[in-house]
C-alpha cells in the first residue's frame, strides 16, 4: 500500500469563514484536463463574530487611547472592558463600526470582487477609551458578550509631562517570514523594554489589491499593536493609483493632483498603479490618526518629549501644496520647551546612496528642494524614511552637507522590515553623507532623554545591534 500523501498548510489567516481545500488530478494528453479527486472543508476555529486584529492608536491626548479591531458581526456594539488590574476590568466603553466595499476603492484590480482581489473585510470597530490617568498601566479586552472577548492585554497611557520615550520605527514590511520576524520583535520590545509606540511609515502589508492580505498582516501585527500605539502612514503600495480619484479619502485638490490619479509628476517613480487601485482606502478604514492633519495621510502628535510628524511622500509635497503648507504651520507651532525633539517620517528617502535606484534618487532631489528648508528652519532632529529595502544612516546634514553633531538633521532609511531586500550596493557618487548602510532585515530602536536621542539598528535575525548613533539636541 502506498504511503498517504500529506500536505501541511501553515499560518492560515482567520477570514471569518471556513477553508475549503480541493485536490485535483491533471492529465496533459491528449488534452489538458483537471479532475476533482477530493475536497475537504475545515471549519473555522472561531465564530464569525470573534474579535480579532486589535491595535491601539494615540491621538495626542494623554487621557485617551483608541482601540481598533475587526470582526464579522455588526452588532451588538463593539466594546472594551478596562481596568487597572487584569482581574478587575470594571469600566466598559462602547464604540462605533464601519466597513468598506469595492465601490470605495479607486480602480481595478482592487475593486474587483473575487478570492484574489476584493473580498469582505469584515467590520472595522473603533472604541475610544477616555478618562485615563496619564502614565498609568491599564488592562483590557475587546469584543462583546455575544461574539466573545479577546485575550486580556495591557497598555501604558501616555505621559502628560515631557519625559523621555522609547519607540521603534520601520517601513516596508509585508507578511513574509521577514515581516513576521519584525512583528515578533515589536512584541518583544513592547513586553521587555517598556515601549511607548511604533512608527510604521508606509508599505505595510503589501496587499496590492489582494484584500485577504490586510487580514493576514493585521493579524500578524496584533500581538504587539494591542500593547502599544501602532501609528502608520501610507507608502506607494497603499496609495498610488491611476483613475477613480473621487474615491480617494485624502480628497486631493485639483491644484495638488490635476489628473484623475494620485500625485504623479513627470519625474515620479513607481507611482500610478503601485497600490493596484486601493488608493489608501483600507488604511483609512482600519486605522486612525489625530485630527490635526489629513486623517492617516499626514498628521502629528506629541508623546513625552518628542513631537512626531508623519508625512505622505505620495501626495504633493512641493512648496505651496496643501501638505507643505500644513507642515510649515505645524513645525512653526511646536513648543520646543515642551517637546525639544522633532521626528519626521515619510515613506520615500530624501538622502540615499543606494545603487540601482536611479528613479528614487531623482525623486529624492525634489524632496530635498521642498522639505530641507523647512527641516532646517525649524531644527528638525531626525527624519525617518523607507521605500528602499535596506538600512542607511547619514551624518547630520544642513544644506546637503555634513555638519557637526547636534547642528543638523540625521536621516535614516529603515525600509528593512521584511519586504525583499535590495540586491545592489551603495556609492558615494550620490553624495558623501552616508555613515552606515546594509541590506538586511531589521528595525530602528530609539530612546530619548532631555539631552540626546540614542538610535540603534537592531537585526531581526538575532536581536543584536548592528549600528548605533547618539543624536545631540540642537
Amino acid at each position: 500500500m502506498d504511503d498517504p500523501i500529506r500536505l501541511s498548510f501553515s499560518r492560515l489567516t482567520f477570514m471569518r469563514c471556513n477553508y475549503t481545500f480541493a485536490y485535483y488530478g491533471v492529465t496533459y494528453y491528449p488534452d489538458l484536463v483537471s479532475t476533482l479527486i477530493g475536497k475537504l472543508e475545515v471549519p473555522s476555529a472561531d465564530s464569525i463574530g470573534a474579535p480579532k486584529q486589535g491595535h491601539l492608536a494615540y491621538h495626542s491626548e494623554p487621557t485617551h487611547m483608541t482601540l481598533h479591531y475587526t470582526s464579522g458581526m455588526l452588532s451588538p456594539a463593539p466594546s472594551v472592558r478596562l481596568g487597572t488590574s487584569a482581574g478587575a476590568l470594571t469600566a466598559v466603553f462602547t464604540g462605533t463600526t464601519q466597513t468598506y466595499g469595492p465601490a470605495d476603492l479607486c480602480s481595478a484590480p482592487a475593486n474587483q470582487t473575487g478570492q484574489l482581489w476584493f473580498r469582505d473585510p469584515g467590520f472595522q470597530h473603533t472604541v475610544e477609551l477616555t478618562g485615563l490617568t496619564p502614565d498609568a498601566t491599564y488592562f483590557y479586552q475587546y469584543g462583546n458578550a455575544v461574539s466573545g472577548w479577546s485575550d486580556v492585554f495591557s497598555f501604558h497611557a501616555a505621559p502628560v509631562t515631557g519625559r523621555g520615550v522609547r519607540f521603534v520605527a520601520f517601513g516596508d514590511q509585508d507578511i513574509s517570514d521577514g515581516g513576521l520576524n519584525t512583528s515578533i520583535a515589536v512584541t518583544r520590545e513592547a513586553v521587555e523594554r517598556d515601549l511607548d509606540f511604533v512608527l510604521h511609515f508606509g508599505d505595510l502589508g503589501y496587499a496590492l489589491g489582494s484584500a485577504w492580505i490586510w487580514d493576514a498582516w493585521s493579524s500578524q501585527i496584533a500581538e504587539g499593536a494591542s500593547r502599544v500605539p501602532y501609528m502608520v502612514s501610507v507608502g506607494n503600495h497603499e496609495y498610488d493609483y491611476s483613475g477613480g480619484q473621487s474615491h480617494d479619502k485624502s480628497h486631493p485638490t485639483t491644484a495638488d493632483s490635476p489628473r484623475d490619479a494620485s500625485f504623479d509628476p513627470t519625474w515620479w517613480n513607481n507611482g500610478a498603479t503601485a497600490s493596484n487601485g486601493e488608493c489608501g482606502t483600507p488604511v483609512f478604514y482600519r486605522f486612525s490618526a489625530p485630527s490635526n492633519g489629513n486623517s492617516v495621510f499626514w498628521y502629528a502628535f506629541e508623546y513625552g518629549n518628542v513631537f512626531v510628524v508623519q508625512l505622505s511622500s505620495e501626495h504633493n509635497f512641493t512648496a505651496g501644496s496643501a501638505e507643505w503648507n500644513w507642515l510649515q504651520n505645524t513645525l512653526a507651532s511646536v513648543d520646543r520647551a515642551r517637546t525639544p525633539w522633532i521626528v519626521v517620517t515619510l515613506h520615500r528617502p530624501i538622502y540615499t546612496t543606494q545603487l540601482c535606484e536611479t528613479g528614487d534618487y531623482v525623486v529624492s532631489l525634489h524632496l530635498r528642494r521642498a522639505l530641507d528648508p523647512l527641516f532646517e528652519r525649524y531644527n528638525v532632529n531626525v527624519v525617518l524614511v523607507a521605500h528602499t529595502h535596506a538600512y542607511e544612516r547619514t551624518c547630520p546634514l544642513r544644506g546637503g552637507v555634513c555638519v557637526p553633531d547636534g547642528t543638523g538633521v540625521v536621516h535614516l532609511t529603515v525600509g528593512s522590515a521584511g519586504a525583499g531586500l535590495e540586491s545592489c550596493g551603495y556609492s558615494p557618487r550620490y553624495g558623501n553623507f552616508s555613515r552606515a548602510h546594509i541590506n538586511t532585515f531589521g528595525y530602528l530602536r530609539a530612546e530619548t532623554t532631555s539631552e540626546y536621542m540614542d538610535l540603534q539598528f537592531v537585526l531581526d535575525v538575532n536581536g543584536t545591534v548592528w549600528d548605533k548613533y547618539r543624536v545631540l539636541l540642537h
